[in-house]
C-alpha cells in the first residue's frame, strides 16, 4: 500500500510480518468493543503494519482512512492524551507516553510501542515523519470548532461529535439530546467551564431536540433546579454543576460549571454570535 513507508528510511526499524488490511465492517475482525466510535467518524479502512528493531522491540504503526476529513479530525480529539506533547507534523500531531497520534487529510495515524519503552521515541517520531511524508492532502479543522470561543480554550479537550457515541464518551449528561446530531463541538477552558456546540440538520430538528432537553433537564433525577429564564435552560446535576442552554437556529449550545446566569450568558452570546456566521441555510 502507498502510504506504508520503506523501511530503508526507519533508522534501524524493519517490517515485523506482512500488513493486514479491514474495510468497513471488518473493523469488528480487528478491534474488539472499540469499532463502533470508529465507525460512527466514517470509518473506511485501516492498514496495519508491525516494526522491530535491532534491540527487538516493537512497534505497530494503523493508518486509518476516514471517509472525510472532519471524520479523521474527530477521531484524532478521541484519542490524543490531555498532557501530550504536540509535534509539528501533519495537520495536527502528539506524541503521549508510548504512542503517537497524526491526523492529515482524511488519514488518522497511531503508532504504538508495544514495549512501551522510552527508547522507542525516535522509531514512533521516524515512522510519523515518514507517513506524513507519504500523505500528500491536508485539511483544516471543521467550521464548528472555531465557533469555541479561543481565549483560556484547552485545546488538548477539545472534542469533535459526529454522533451520540462520542457525546457519551465526553459529556454523558448531554447523551439524551445528541441523538440525530450532524456534528458537535466540546472544549474546556481554564476558568473550569465547558463549551458544547451542537449542529442539527435543520432548524425544525433543532426544535425538536429543544424540547428534548427541556425534557431532560426537568424531568430526570440527576438535574435538580430547572428553570427556563427567557430563552436560557439551566439546571444543575449532581455534582454541582450549572448547567445553561440555549438554541440558536439549527444549533444548541451548552454552557457547563460553577458559574451564575449572567456569566453563562456572556458566554452563550459570544458563541450564538460566531454561530451566525456559519452557513444558515438548512
Amino acid at each position: 500500500m502507498g502510504l506504508l513507508p520503506e523501511p530503508s528510511g526507519l533508522g534501524g526499524w524493519t517490517n515485523d510480518g506482512d500488513h493486514q488490511l479491514f474495510k468497513g465492517e471488518d473493523l469488528y475482525i480487528y478491534i474488539d468493543g472499540g469499532a463502533e466510535i470508529y465507525l460512527e467518524y466514517g470509518f473506511a479502512r485501516v492498514i496495519v503494519q508491525d516494526y522491530r528493531n535491532g534491540a527487538g522491540s516493537r512497534l505497530s504503526l494503523e493508518i486509518f482512512e476516514m471517509q472525510s476529513p472532519d471524520g479523521a479530525y474527530g477521531m484524532f480529539t478521541f484519542k490524543r492524551s490531555p498532557h501530550g506533547e504536540p509535534l509539528d507534523l501533519g495537520d495536527d500531531a502528539q506524541l503521549a507516553d508510548y504512542y503517537l497520534n497524526l491526523r492529515k487529510g482524511c488519514y488518522l495515524v497511531t503508532i504504538t510501542s508495544l514495549d512501551q519503552v522510552e527508547s522507542a521515541r525516535e522509531g514512533l517520531l521516524a515512522i510519523a515523519r515518514a507517513v506524513d511524508m507519504r500523505i500528500e492532502e491536508t485539511a483544516a479543522k471543521p467550521d464548528l470548532i472555531g465557533v469555541l470561543p479561543e481565549e483560556c480554550l484547552l485545546e488538548p479537550s477539545i472534542k469533535y461529535f459526529r454522533g451520540p457515541l462520542g457525546v457519551s464518551n465526553s459529556e454523558p449528561l448531554l447523551s439524551g439530546v445528541a441523538a440525530g446530531l450532524e456534528n458537535g463541538a466540546r472544549g474546556d477552558y481554564s476558568s473550569g467551564r465547558t463549551i458544547c456546540v451542537f449542529s442539527y440538520p435543520n432548524g425544525s430538528f433543532s426544535q425538536k431536540k429543544w424540547a428534548a432537553a427541556i425534557s431532560v433537564f426537568s424531568n430526570e433525577q440527576r438535574f435538580t433546579g430547572f428553570s427556563l429564564d427567557g430563552p436560557v435552560i439551566t439546571a444543575q446535576d449532581e455534582k454541582g454543576r450549572s448547567f445553561f442552554a440555549q438554541r440558536e437556529a439549527r444549533y444548541i449550545v451548552f454552557v457547563i460549571g460553577r458559574i451564575n446566569l449572567p456569566e453563562a450568558g456572556t458566554e452563550l452570546d459570544r458563541v450564538t454570535e460566531k454561530l451566525k456566521a456559519l452557513p444558515q441555510s438548512r
